[in-house]
């Protein structure tokens, strides 16, 4: 609890600003979560981003999808930070943007996507391919994400 009321003193601080802000979502369980939704919503935000890197590393989805919805529900924008999932994507509702460097690190390791998955380009790599791989990843990960918009769009005419 501490932490985050250390966060969000330091957010009022900010809400001045003339500056679009990102409020930073803290919380380990959905009590502290909705507390800080609530209290950085109350301070104006309307964007509101979610560390969650730790979280996809420990497959602890359910909190993921809870804080989305939470956020969804306030009129916010929702950000995840840290989340380099495609596949889940289409599991976890309300997501607005995410970042990650699941693209980079991949390509660090000579991977490209393929689709929802990462193949195995090559074993030894320079940094000039490094950079080639990153930019396929990047553009497969556009073209993966204006195919699920196009879907959503169609699926919501359908609806």
């Amino acid at each position: 609890w501490s932490k985050m009321l250390e966060s969000l003193i330091k957010a009022h601080k900010l809400t001045n600003s003339k500056i679009p802000l990102i409020g930073i979502v803290k919380g380990a369980n959905e009590k502290q979560i909705e507390f800080s939704i609530k209290k950085l919503n109350e301070m104006g935000f309307k964007y509101l981003g979610f560390p969650c890197r730790e979280l996809m590393e420990q497959k602890i989805y359910n909190l993921i999808k809870f804080t989305t919805k939470a956020i969804h529900k306030t009129g916010s924008k929702c950000l995840l930070i840290g989340f380099n999932s495609l596949q889940l994507l289409r599991k976890i509702p309300y997501i607005d943007s995410f970042s990650g460097l699941g693209w980079f690190i991949s390509a660090t390791y000579g991977k490209t996507y393929q689709g929802l998955k990462r193949k195995k380009t090559s074993s030894k790599i320079n940094s000039k391919e490094i950079a080639t791989l990153a930019a396929q990843n990047l553009k497969a990960i556009k073209s993966y994400l204006e195919n699920l918009e196009k879907q959503t769009i169609i699926k919501d005419f359908i609806a």
